[in-house]
């Protein structure tokens, strides 16, 4: 609990805080950046394969087939990649973080309130945290044990 923008470091000392090995925030790092190398390599094919997909409609007739499916190809492939993203659990507790549970993602607070019309909304940071198709917040904060993960945020 508590801010994802405080300073890094002791308060008495001003000495910078060296992260012990068991630390919550250092062991979620490598599935954050698994996630993140997942979620680039989606958009990327997916850009590539519909980018050559426009592209199908300048090719010669004889070309046509292999060039749409190349096209066709890379989108699939990039669905694949997109739908065997691997889950982002909590190292310290062991629950899925979009999950939205008792405590914020973004500021780590207990306090979200559930609305029927808005959705739901943290009485703390007063972000809504809304999901359409995509999350609509960064996660920084398990949603279970309120444990940062992410000062960046995922």
């Amino acid at each position: 609990k508590g801010d994802a923008t405080a300073p890094l470091g002791c308060y008495h000392t001003g000495m910078p805080a060296i992260s012990p090995p068991n630390d919550p925030e250092r062991r979620f790092l490598p599935s954050a950046r698994r996630y993140w190398r997942r979620q680039w390599a989606f958009l990327s094919l997916a850009a590539a394969g519909f980018a050559l997909g426009l592209f199908t409609f300048r090719v010669p007739e004889r070309f046509f087939p292999w060039v749409a499916g190349m096209a066709g190809a890379l989108v699939a492939s990039s669905l694949v990649i997109h739908f065997m993203t691997p889950k982002l659990d909590c190292t310290s507790c062991g629950c899925a973080t979009d999950v939205l549970a008792g405590y914020c993602p973004s500021c780590g607070e207990d306090g979200l309130v559930a609305d029927r019309w808005r959705g739901t909304i943290c009485g703390s940071c007063k972000r809504a945290l809304g999901r359409y198709k995509t999350r609509t917040y960064r996660i920084r904060f398990c949603t279970h044990c309120g444990v940062l993960l992410s000062r960046r945020g995922i």
